[in-house]
């Protein structure tokens, strides 16, 4: 597997260099709208999945190609990383190299561990996801191995939030009549009012998903949703669904389309806004004659995927 990926154009990070602990699609939920794909490997248990010198060794090379593209270091990617047993280990070693800020995006599946939280303790920016509060509204949204429970989540969500000196994003996901009912997010009102964080990040879905017939809010829903959380004390921000153009030159460009399209499936007016050149409609017919990438519609756009 290769594990550095990126620039990818995060919608609440800026252009984040991503590294991918885990094989495609390890992972302890199997969310609706998870954009990756299904899960094929739904586990709880920690693992060292490969030798941890060959990803050091990736990313040396990749960061210092890359530094002058990127806002931020974010450990992320097709599952979930608190998964890989390595993870204290390559926090502390990105620290050494890099000049940027360190993120992670979790699940909150393993926050409940106290190795876990220790280990989160060495990133500048946790972002966890906290889609629902409610075990069967989260069992439904989420689909978590067997045998994982919401409370734990919260239980130790809070323990972390209480010792943690950096910033905490939380992230809500919501799916539009699973989780987005006011009941819940009543309920998760009251969930939050209980946790020390930054911030929280009310997201929905833009793209497509790995389950037909998921469906996200509309913007104005979202904004709708948000204002509900804000008048109930809880400090909100949507994430809308922009991109932002990457400083990103034409020599890569072939190479940084494939990667990003590895993670996150694109339509053609994303990638030129991402990377602000003509070139585009030339290159997504290359990788589409080569078949590098598939082309698929959804909610009436045509996107682009990595095979």
């Amino acid at each position: 597997m290769k594990f550095v990926f990126g620039p990818v154009p995060s919608r609440r990070l800026g252009a984040s260099l991503g590294v991918n602990l885990v094989p495609y699609k390890v992972c302890s939920f199997d969310c609706l709208y998870c954009e990756v794909g299904k899960t094929t490997e739904l586990i709880l248990e920690r693992k060292r999945f490969f030798n941890p010198d060959d990803l050091l060794s990736e990313f040396k090379i990749k960061y210092k190609k890359r530094i002058n593209k990127i806002d931020i270091v974010t450990f992320t990617g097709a599952g979930e990383p608190t998964l890989n047993i390595d993870l204290g280990y390559f926090a502390k070693e990105i620290k050494k190299i890099i000049d940027k800020p360190l993120a992670i995006l979790t699940n909150s599946s393993l926050i409940m561990r106290d190795d876990v939280r220790r280990e989160l303790m060495n990133f500048d920016i946790v972002v966890p996801s906290l889609d629902a509060v409610n075990e069967l509204v989260f069992a439904k949204v989420n689909k978590p191995v067997n045998g994982l429970k919401v409370n734990d989540i919260i239980e130790g969500l809070k323990l972390f939030c209480d010792k943690f000196s950096g910033e905490v994003y939380i992230e809500v996901l919501l799916v539009k009549g699973v989780n987005d009912s006011y009941e819940e997010l009543q309920r998760l009102v009251e969930v939050l009012k209980n946790l020390k964080y930054t911030k929280v990040q009310l997201n929905t879905v833009f793209r497509p998903t790995s389950y037909k017939g998921i469906v996200g809010l509309s913007e104005k829903e979202l904004l709708e949703k948000a204002l509900f959380l804000s008048k109930n004390g809880i400090r909100i921000e949507t994430v809308g669904n922009y991109v932002r153009k990457l400083n990103n030159d034409d020599s890569s460009l072939f190479e940084d389309i494939v990667e990003l399209l590895k993670m996150r499936p694109c339509t053609k007016e994303d990638l030129i806004l991402l990377f602000g050149t003509a070139k585009i409609g030339e290159v997504i017919e290359q990788l589409l004659v080569e078949k590098i990438i598939i082309k698929k519609e959804y909610n009436g756009e045509i996107f682009y995927f990595r095979k």
